[in-house]
């Protein structure tokens, strides 16, 4: 929700958001541009969609994983209170960041 709260703020943060997401959509737009139909080019297409797809899903988690240095304090205080279990942590920030 903070990210999203940034881009909106900051012309510059939205602007860059905004040319990553229209980049990658002329990106697959030109993965399938005219299909082949022989067998190499299309195992060539989806392995380049496979690449594509790792690509998002790893930008997605980097900014992910920045939060957590940002409540680094928090959490090593309430791990130590034993409220709850580190991977349950890491978990659950993964899953509330993940939409955003």
């Amino acid at each position: 929700m903070r990210r999203t709260i940034t881009y909106y703020r900051s012309l510059n943060a939205w602007f860059s958001f905004f040319c990553v997401y229209a980049f990658s959509t002329v990106l697959i737009l030109l993965l399938f541009w005219k299909v082949g139909i022989t067998d190499e080019e299309i195992y060539n297409r989806m392995g380049a969609l496979n690449f594509c797809c790792i690509v998002f899903v790893t930008a997605t988690f980097q900014s992910t994983l920045l939060i957590f240095n940002e409540t680094r304090e928090v959490f090593l205080k309430e791990q130590s209170n034993s409220l709850y279990r580190i991977p349950n942590y890491f978990l659950t920030m993964i899953l509330v960041e993940l939409p955003f």
